[in-house]
């Protein structure tokens, strides 16, 4: 877990459930489409990892990692990435990558992303 400011702000940033991202990802990637267009196939399985920052208990930034390959190897995607608008450009992307990349490293031995 971390925290930072953003326009004056906290926004506490954590591991996740789907349910708790999936709001903030329709409205912000898949506008205009039915709910379910947000959910990604590989989005319930064990290995995948989500990632929210809250600021006052609202989801306002969401990350979701999937187990993959890249090479020929074992590796982590980035799945689906979105911010509230009003929270852009204040670090939480940034934030919820430097978790994601220390969760994804004590998890296990994948280490490609």
């Amino acid at each position: 877990m971390a925290q930072i400011t953003v326009g004056g702000i906290p926004v506490r940033i954590a591991p996740a459930t789907l349910e708790e991202i999936i709001s903030l990802r329709h409205v912000v990637l898949r506008e205009g489409l039915p709910r379910e267009a947000a959910i990604f196939e590989g989005d319930h399985a064990p290995t995948s990892l989500h990632f929210a920052a809250y600021a006052d208990g609202t989801c306002v930034g969401c990350a979701s990692f999937h187990l993959n390959q890249w090479e020929g190897k074992p590796a982590y995607q980035l799945r689906g990435m979105a911010t509230a608008p009003q929270f852009r450009s204040g670090g939480i992307g940034g934030e919820m990558l430097r978790l994601a990349e220390e969760t994804l490293r004590n998890a296990g031995p994948i280490r490609q992303l």
